[in-house]
């Protein structure tokens, strides 16, 4: 399959009240994410049920599950700085990004909400006081702060990560409750999700970082197809590649309905199973 790219030149600007368009690239990366979720949750609850011993506490294990999350947070970051740029680089245009953010935000809190409400009542011994969905709703309200830095982003995704790991590495480890939303510790609680600020969040504004740097390698390339004659070159793509992206972007354009449904479900299925 052929596609070709509009020059700068020949694409409308965008009217900022309407909805914003959507990005296969990011949404396949999300989609990506998704998938590797719903795999992470059914070994998870194959080992709850009884119905597969797992090494759960194994480093590697650990490491794979943290990976996905952080998939999640390094996407929505990368997510806000590309859906941003369509806006002017005004402060009436990061205001806008800011009111987006800040509602969607908003909306993820309430659903973080109804689940530490429901893992209360499941798994009331490990239920999620401050997981993935409580840390997204919080960076996308404060993260639309720090879009004017750009590329300068990164280097806040860095020390995040850095005071994170200076957090854990503290002697005695700390107890105090606001550890469960801020540091690694999590008060010494038990939980089946815990994704504090720190170091987590880091991850968001890496995302937004690279989000920005290739915002700007876009528009260094469309200034320079601007000042030639010749027609746009055609980018050449397989129909596996795309029916494969497109997937992966389906999924990530309904990931919060499947972050919100598959463990239910899962858990129905395989509950089952073990009652048999």
């Amino acid at each position: 399959m052929i596609r070709t790219e509009a020059r700068p030149d020949q694409v409308t600007p965008p009217d900022p009240h309407r909805a914003r368009p959507r990005h296969p690239g990011v949404d396949a990366l999300r989609g990506l994410g998704v998938a590797l979720m719903v795999a992470h949750h059914f070994l998870w609850d194959l080992d709850h049920f009884g119905l597969y011993p797992l090494p759960l506490e194994a480093p590697a294990w650990q490491a794979f599950a943290r990976s996905v999350g952080s998939l999640f947070l390094f996407t929505s970051g990368l997510a806000l700085a590309v859906s941003s740029s369509r806006f002017s680089r005004g402060t009436g245009g990061y205001r806008i990004a800011w009111r987006r953010s800040a509602r969607r935000g908003m909306i993820l809190l309430l659903w973080a909400g109804v689940i530490s409400a429901v893992t209360r009542l499941v798994v009331p011994e490990a239920w999620v006081r401050f997981g993935i969905l409580h840390l997204l709703g919080v960076v996308k309200i404060i993260a639309p702060a720090t879009l004017p830095l750009g590329r300068g982003n990164l280097g806040i995704g860095v020390a995040l990560y850095g005071l994170g790991l200076a957090l854990a590495l503290l002697p005695g480890r700390l107890s105090m409750p606001w550890v469960l939303m801020v540091g690694p510790d999590g008060a010494g609680l038990v939980m089946v999700d815990h994704y504090p600020l720190l170091p987590w969040s880091g991850a968001v504004w890496l995302g937004m970082g690279v989000g920005a740097a290739l915002v700007r390698a876009r528009e260094r390339s469309w200034d320079r197809s601007a000042t030639e004659r010749d027609r746009p070159r055609p980018r050449v793509e397989s129909g596996k590649f795309l029916r494969m992206r497109d997937a992966m972007a389906w999924l990530g354009r309904h990931s919060l309905v499947i972050y919100l449904l598959h463990q239910p479900v899962l858990w129905g299925l395989l509950r089952g199973l073990a009652a048999r």
